[in-house]
């Protein structure tokens, strides 16, 4: 198992393809890993939008989700873009009046 692969994931807010042991079984899923410490992951499993925890010995492989090519200079772009949307969203556009 990579810790890179989870920082990144982290770090830039993207889902993983791993390979788990569940209940004595290898089962493939993608998740998106919340946080993870010295003994345990973290996750939202694929569309369940619920939160597990699994123990980073039962991690058995992680990698990139599909569509993702873990290029950093795209990701950061995409969040750049998202955070001016935000912006954008949030704040005035300069020269307009607001709203009293």
């Amino acid at each position: 198992m990579d810790r890179r692969f989870i920082e990144y994931a982290i770090r830039h807010g993207r889902p993983l393809k791993a390979v788990l042991l569940l209940d004595g079984q290898i089962r493939q899923k993608t998740i998106t890993v919340v946080s993870f410490d010295a003994e345990n992951l973290y996750y939202i499993e694929g569309r369940k939008k619920k939160a597990f925890g699994i123990a980073l010995d039962d991690v058995l492989s992680v990698g990139y989700a599909r569509g993702d090519s873990g290029d950093t200079l795209v990701n950061m772009e995409r969040e750049l873009k998202e955070l001016e949307l935000e912006k954008e969203a949030f704040c005035p556009v300069e020269g307009q009046k607001q709203e009293e």
